[in-house]
């Protein structure tokens, strides 16, 4: 098998979303602040979920463990911890899916006579 630029990116290509994913939906005019507001949210879950890590790893209690050891202790904790979050989102996520899939539709005459 011949390793070239396109196929060594197939797995990334793959397990994207893709950029308009996040604005799917939104009417044109606003299509800009949808995406500002997914880039917003992004940033923010980033930094939330980097705090979080860092203060799981600074509030991992060591003991009387040699430093080596408590580094892998407190690095094993934030570990545990991303692994959770990581979870809860998923369980999120699909709860949100699933939810918005099953929810009645609206019914368009309704709408436009209103």
């Amino acid at each position: 098998m011949e390793i070239t630029p396109r196929s060594s990116t197939r797995p990334i290509r793959h397990a994207s979303v893709g950029p308009d994913a996040g604005i799917a939906g939104v009417a044109s005019d606003d299509a800009g602040a949808a995406s500002g507001l997914v880039n917003v949210a992004h940033q923010l879950g980033g930094s939330l979920g980097l705090g979080v890590l860092v203060t799981v790893f600074a509030a991992a209690s060591f003991g009387t463990l040699a430093p080596r050891e408590a580094l892998a202790h407190r690095i094993g904790t934030s570990l545990t911890a991303g692994t959770a979050m990581l979870a809860f989102a998923l369980v999120l996520v699909a709860a949100l899916i699933v939810g918005l899939r099953t929810a009645p539709e609206a019914d368009p005459r309704a709408r436009a006579s209103a």
